[in-house]
Order: C-alpha cells, then structure tokens, then sequence
C-alpha cells in the first residue's frame, strides 16, 4: 500500500462514520458482493455505498437465478447508501415498507435477511433472528442501531425489519471477521450495525420526489411468513473492477484502536456530536418554515433529518406530525405527537395537532382532551 493510500485511510478512521459500515462485505479482491433489496414501486436495489461506490460493473442477481446490470444511480458515503438501477426484473409480488425508526425500542424484535458467505453457503438467502441493543450505533451514532443478531460477510445491504416484516434498517457492519479453523471459517458475528431507515427514507424522497410512507399498521408475522413473503424482494449483488488489495478497516468490535491522545480522541466525539446538534438544528428550522410554507414533503423530509441527527428534539415531531396530519396519514401523525409530547410534556403545539389526527380518526373524546391540554398550556392560543 501506498503512503498516499495509507495516509487516506488513517484520515478515514479517524473521520468517517463510514468506518463502521465496512466489515461484513468488503472483499479483498476485485470483486466485492453484499445484499441489497427492492423497496416499494421504485425501480431501484437499496444497498450500501461501501458495496456499490467505485464498482465499474454491477451484477444484481434475483433468487430464481435471473440477473440484472445494476448502475449506480445515488450514493451517500457519509450513511454508507447506495441506490442501484437495474435494466430489467423479474416480477416481485411483494416489495418492502419502509417504517419509522425513530419509533424503534430497545430490546424490540428483529430479522436480518441477506446472502452470507457467499460462496461457502452456496448463495443461498438466509433469515436471521435478533433484536435491537441500544438504539444508537457505534460511539453514539444516532444514525444507526446496534443488532444483537448473527451475520457475516455478505450480509451488508440488506434490510433489518420489524416483526410485521417492514424496513427499520439498512444492515452495514459488524466487528473484525473471526476466523478459526485451518481453513479460516468464518464466524458469525452478534455485535452488529444497521443504518436507520429514516435515513433511507429520507434519500428515497429525495431520489423520488415525493415522501415514501411507510403504509401504516400491518399485521405481526413470524419469522417464517416473513421469509416466504419478501424473499423475492432480496438479491444477491456482486460488484467488480474496484481496486485490487482493498484495506479492510475495522471497527472497534474487533481490534481496538487506541488513539495517541485519549483527550484527543474525546475532543473529537464531543465536536462531533456538536455538530450534529448544530445540523439537527438546522433541519429543524427547515422543517418549521415548510409547515408554514405548506410544503409538506419537504417538512416531513427535513424533520426527519433532524430526528435521525438528534432524536432528543421534540420540535421535528410535532412538525412532521402536523405535516403527516395534512397528508392524511393520521396513525402516523399521532405517532409522532406522542413521541413529541414523551419528550417535552409541555409541547402545546403537539396536543393541537395530535386533537386533530383524533378527530379525523373519529376518536373525539381524546381529541378533547388533547385539546383541553393545549388550551391550558397555552391559553393566548384561541386557534386551539
């Protein structure tokens, strides 16, 4: 390797919260291969950016056995996404929803599918049982979920759902790949991370043009119904002509690396997530000034950024639930007033727009209460 090439990958370390999103896939030959999978009616692969980026050929391969030509259409280093056209599909009968992140709970139920060790498992699709950890990734990164499920390589780019088989996550990393025996198995690993779909959604609406909503409530599945129902919507990838003796670099799951100055390497964490305060803040502004423009895709987008960037704030929710309210999508505006007012009881804005998803649903007598609470926290109000 390069000094050059050495320098950019200490710089990436120390900067990148790519870094964490690199292990389960990444190939040390030409060719590096992942999972991706189909979402809604768009005619695109979801998959993650460290699969997809610098690749000059793309193959997408389909369980029964057809393959497409993949082109890159968007890429996004800094949440490792990647979106992929293709030319031509077999028809899926069953595509994936897309749910809410933010409303993920620790110790919740999950499912992994993907293609692990491709190769050794003959490529075949696999179904993996797990829940969520924390509910942030790697040193507090408010983008992603920790996984308490088994992967291995071949597993990034596939999607992490909820028992009603929706999308919560985009699955990208797990600790340094354990090895044993004289061949060198690879071990499945339970430490893992998966980027948060609100992310997703919010590079969908944007590559779309328009929100993509995740269809509101779907009946609990199990494990088995889910692999039955989806399983067409999941493809292998296989992505060539990238650099030969790719540098692998490992989270802190596997060796840990220990910065030359432990107050340094604190510095670093508190500017960053000043910085993330400082860009959530900034989304949220923008999601308060298209609620007043009535630009409601463009609200629910920006408040989203903002809850992905710092889910303490209860402004974003209050706004993207008044943006849902006049989309009609009332189970997903009273969602995230409950989320608003969970995180400050005092959210009169909240109770008002929550009062009216109630009275669309035709439950009145929680819209009066709602109501009356507003009123009360802000009584100068008379528009309540």
């Amino acid at each position: 390797m390069s000094k050059l090439h050495a320098h950019a990958v200490r710089r990436v370390f120390l900067f990148a919260p790519l870094i964490f999103c690199v292990s389960v896939a990444v190939s040390f030959s030409s060719v590096s291969s992942g999972t991706g999978f189909l979402v809604g009616e768009l005619p695109v692969v979801v998959t993650n950016y460290h699969i997809a980026a610098g690749a000059k050929q793309i193959r997408i391969t389909f369980r029964d056995g057809r393959t497409a030509k993949g082109k890159v259409l968007r890429l996004d280093r800094r949440n490792d996404l990647a979106l992929i056209g293709f030319d031509k599909a077999p028809e899926v009968e069953a595509r994936f929803r897309i749910a809410h992140s933010d409303r993920v709970k620790p110790g919740q139920e999950v499912y992994v599918m993907g293609y692990p060790r491709p190769g050794e498992l003959g490529n075949s699709l696999s179904i993996t049982k797990g829940m969520i950890a924390p509910i942030v990734g790697f040193n507090g990164d408010n983008g992603q979920f920790r996984v308490a499920a088994q992967m291995s390589r071949g597993n990034s780019g596939g999607p992490l759902v909820d028992a009603k088989g929706r999308v919560i996550g985009v699955v990208c990393s797990g600790p340094a790949s354990t090895t044993s025996g004289p061949g060198k198995v690879d071990v499945p690993q339970e430490a893992n991370f998966a980027v948060k779909s609100s992310l997703l959604k919010s590079m969908l609406a944007d590559f779309a043009e328009e929100d993509v909503p995740d269809e509101g409530e779907l009946p609990d599945l199990t494990g088995d119904k889910i692999f039955a129902a989806y399983r067409d919507a999941v493809v292998f990838i296989e992505a060539s002509g990238k650099p030969e003796k790719a540098e692998k670099v490992e989270p802190s799951g596997g060796r840990e690396r220990q910065p030359r100055n432990a107050g340094l390497g604190i510095w670093r964490k508190v500017v960053r997530k000043a910085r993330e305060k400082n860009e959530a803040a900034g989304w949220a502004r923008k999601a308060r000034d298209n609620v007043a423009k009535g630009n409601w895709a463009e609200a629910i987008r920006a408040a989203t950024a903002a809850i992905a960037l710092d889910p303490t704030l209860s402004g974003p929710y209050a706004d993207r639930c008044f943006a849902y309210y006049k989309r009609t999508l009332y189970d997903d505006a009273v969602a995230d007033c409950e989320s608003a007012v969970d995180l400050d009881p005092i959210n009169d804005l909240a109770y008002s727009y929550r009062a009216l998803a109630y009275c669309e649903k035709g439950l009145i007598d929680q819209a009066l209460l709602d109501a009356v609470r507003a009123v009360d926290l802000s009584p100068s109000n008379m528009s309540y």
